[in-house]
């Protein structure tokens, strides 16, 4: 399985990395959006781990950005970077296709 990481702390990735190769994923780590789109937009993964608030573009204009361009890889958006008062609580969150 191959994971795409965008944005978020170089301590997360390394972390996820380490723990991930022993059972044979591969992780791939785009520190910034710009380099996270391109690698996202020119790779194949199986899933895109993307910080919800990463440097220089946002993670909506990400993720529309991705599947006006047909990519179908699932997203996980880590709620970390959400202020507190905005994050969505369980089983309000929709996803469309």
């Amino acid at each position: 399985m191959k994971i795409l990481i965008i944005g978020g702390e170089v301590r997360l990735a390394y972390d996820l990395y380490h723990e991930m190769s022993e059972v044979k994923y591969t992780i791939r780590f785009a520190p910034d959006t710009v380099l996270g789109l391109n690698f996202a937009l020119t790779g194949k993964f199986d899933l895109i781990v993307l910080e919800w608030c990463p440097p220089k573009i946002d993670c909506m204009k990400i993720m529309r950005g991705l599947h006006e361009r047909g990519n179908t890889t699932p997203v996980l958006v880590r709620a970390e970077g959400i202020p507190e008062g905005h994050r969505p609580r369980s089983g309000h969150l929709q996803v469309q296709n």
